[in-house]
């Protein structure tokens, strides 16, 4: 009898640890932002994708966040310790307001700033800066690319007159890939 008792009594630890663990995982999975590590590997691809002019080519590659998006700017911070845009080390800056924008070949404007993207627009007029906002309809409004979400995945929108007027070559590739706007 204490045999049968034995066994029962390590199964049910086993099922017990088990139980844990899959509560334990379950509960870290949802800490993570698995949004940001998309967005963060889009943007990174957006980047083999577009071309900057020449004069957008030396210096570190920057990579601008307009408001709070500490999982995006974590994992792209992590992406840039790995990767480069051709020879350029990418750098991630944070910005909290407009006036603190300044020179980036990406800007990403975080949905609590949507209505910041005039300012936005005003301040890097002239240069080749490539504007990425958190909502799709940002796109009409002068973004080049938007994301948003459909069927449970990861997309984005693309203006290419909003990308084009910044002096950023598309590739047809990336015109494919997306939800072309006007």
């Amino acid at each position: 009898m204490s045999v049968l008792k034995s066994k029962l009594f390590s199964k049910y630890i086993f099922l017990l640890l088990g139980f844990v663990f899959i509560i334990s995982t379950s509960a870290d999975m949802s800490d993570k932002d698995t949004n940001a590590k998309l967005k963060a590997i889009f943007i990174y691809n957006f980047t083999k994708y577009i071309e900057w002019p020449a004069t957008s080519k030396s210096g570190n590659f920057k990579i601008g966040i307009l408001g709070d998006y500490s999982s995006l700017k974590e994992e792209l911070t992590k992406m840039a310790s790995v990767k480069k845009v051709g020879l350029q080390t990418i750098e991630v800056v944070s910005y909290n307001s407009v006036n603190d924008v300044k020179d980036a070949q990406i800007i990403f404007i975080t949905e609590s700033k949507n209505n910041s993207i005039g300012g936005v627009l005003g301040k890097i007029a002239g240069k080749s800066t490539l504007v990425l906002c958190d909502t799709e309809s940002m796109a009409k409004k002068g973004a080049g690319i938007s994301f948003f979400t459909a069927e449970n995945k990861q997309k984005f929108a693309l203006n290419t007159a909003n990308v084009t007027k910044y002096n950023l070559k598309l590739s047809s590739t990336l015109t494919k890939l997306a939800a072309v706007v006007h």
